[in-house]
């Protein structure tokens, strides 16, 4: 195909010559033209000697769990992101994600760790000075204070007064509408003032 000059497909420019990404594989080569290109990129891309397949996907299920990655950029994994925490143990854990490819094992190896299974409340004898040190905890030594999500607060305060319907499927509980909530996409009608 060619390049579309500003984007108009009225306007071909020069071809655009098959290669895979500059930043990972080089200087695009000349291209095996007898396929669509996509197993040579899937080939490419978790070649062993790639890691990054592996440290991204086990970065995101890091975040997942601690609310902050070890790349804290975990939408910008690379040159342009920020530096890993703690590199040692991004490695580590990548490397034994890429044994099996399972992300439940990657997820029972890091909620069986002591990492995950600290305290948010600092131990008394290092309290201040890790707050001076790590006022973010970063370096892990009191687990990350996280917002509870709204579903979850709804389903607990519903579960602790016996009201939690735990059947699934059924029809979504509508949003409950106040005068100030108008414009396009409001629904309508009104949901319970409760949410139940």
């Amino acid at each position: 195909p060619n390049v579309s000059i500003r984007g108009s497909h009225r306007t071909p420019g020069e071809v655009a010559v098959r290669s895979f990404i500059t930043s990972i594989a080089g200087e695009p080569t000349t291209p095996d033209d007898s396929g669509s290109g996509r197993l040579e990129l899937v080939e490419t891309i978790f070649a062993e000697s790639n890691p990054f397949p592996a440290r991204v996907m086990t970065n995101r299920v890091w975040h997942h769990l601690f609310g902050r990655g070890l790349v804290a950029t975990t939408d910008d994994f690379g040159g342009l992101g920020e530096m890993p925490s703690h590199p040692e143990l991004l490695d580590h854990l990548a490397s034994e994600f890429r044994t099996n490819w399972s992300v439940k094992d990657l997820i029972r190896s890091i909620v069986l760790s002591s990492a995950y299974r600290r305290s948010s409340v600092p131990a008394e004898a290092t309290a201040d000075r890790m707050r001076s040190i790590d006022p973010s905890r970063i370096l892990l030594a009191a687990a990350p204070i996280r917002r509870l999500q709204a579903e979850a607060i709804r389903d607990s305060m519903l579960f602790t007064s016996d009201r939690l319907d735990p059947t699934r499927g059924g029809a979504s509980v509508g949003t409950h509408l106040t005068p100030f909530m108008n414009g396009r996409g409001r629904p309508g009608r009104s949901g319970p003032l409760d949410g139940d």
